[in-house]
Formats: structure tokens, sequence, C-alpha cells
């Protein structure tokens, strides 16, 4: 969908707010069948496990889940996303507030996605294939905001408030087209 489409549907939203709870905060991290990293957001009062993907400009909610929480569409219109899986029907939306740990995250728009272009086959024998139930991905839009580490050994993902961490210099996520670390 053009840009144009997209600034429309979110044209009337209030502005999307950060607020740390603390400094730092340590949260389990699950890796899925695939070997993606989960996380646990909480919307409204449930938790769910979501993708950090810093490839996703914006951050996409299942739509099993936007149902369950009453989640509706900004316009009726759906507009089309560009995925590593191909080109896949969105809804813009609006996440009234989620939780990160000790992150709070209020008016966060949303593109909600099909459930069923939410999962991933685990590329193993077909009969013993697995599909991984995705409720959710933070996209680069809130993952921007943060200071993480993300500790695979452990499974726990660090999250800072960026103005009490270490200084710009030291951090080892930039975004130049494209996220690198």
């Amino acid at each position: 969908a053009s840009i144009e489409l997209w600034a429309d549907a979110f044209k009337n939203v209030p502005p999307k707010t950060f607020t740390f709870r603390s400094s730092l905060a340590r949260m389990p991290m699950s890796m899925s069948a695939v070997g993606t990293p989960l996380i646990p957001v909480r919307i409204g009062g449930k938790v769910y496990n979501f993708w950090l993907d810093t490839g996703s400009s914006l951050s996409m909610l299942a739509s099993d889940v936007a149902r369950d929480l009453n989640i509706s569409p900004l316009v009726p219109d759906t507009l089309e996303i560009v995925t590593s899986t191909g080109r896949v029907k969105a809804n813009p939306a609006l996440i009234p507030q989620l939780e990160i740990g000790q992150l709070v995250v209020r008016n966060a728009p949303a593109m909600v996605v099909e459930e069923s272009m939410m999962e991933m086959s685990e590329p193993r024998a077909i009969e013993l294939s697995t599909h991984v139930k995705i409720d959710g991905i933070i996209g680069f839009d809130i993952i921007r905001q943060m200071d993480i580490e993300v500790d695979y050994g452990e499974n726990v993902l660090r999250l800072r408030d960026p103005s009490n961490s270490r200084p710009e210099g030291d951090r080892n996520l930039f975004w130049v087209g494209l996220p690198v670390i």
C-alpha cells in the first residue's frame, strides 16, 4: 500500500508514549521451534508471545489476538504489506497499551494480520513438522526506543531505559536503512 494510505489510516491517533517503570528489567525469553526469540508482552491484562523483529517497520498483531482484545481496525480497508513470506493484507489498528517488562507503550500503531499468516513451520521432516503460532511482533517502531540485550545463553532479555543506560557510542544496534548489530 502507498505511504499515503497508511498515513491517512493513522492520522487521527493519539501520539505513542513510552514510560519506563524502572531503569532496568530482566525478563524471560523463549525460543520458538524455528529458532526465533519470543518475549512475553502484556496487553489488556493478558500475556502473549511476541517476536522482536527489527525488520518490521510497525508492530503486528494476529487477528485472533485482536479479536480477543476487542481491537478494531482504524479504517475499513485492508492495506498491503510486504513480508519475508510475500505480500500480506493487513488492517491498521491501535493497541491502547502494551507492556514489555517494565516498559509501558501507550497508543502503539499496529498492523492486524490474519492469524494463519503468523505461523512458521519448522523445517524438519514433513511428518514431524510443527507449526509455531506467533501472537504478534514488536517492530522497529518500538524496538528503536529501547536499550535491549538479548542473552541467548541464559534465555533472558535485559531491557534498560535508554536515558539511563550506556552512552550512545556504546550501543551495538543501529539503523542505516537496515538494522545492524
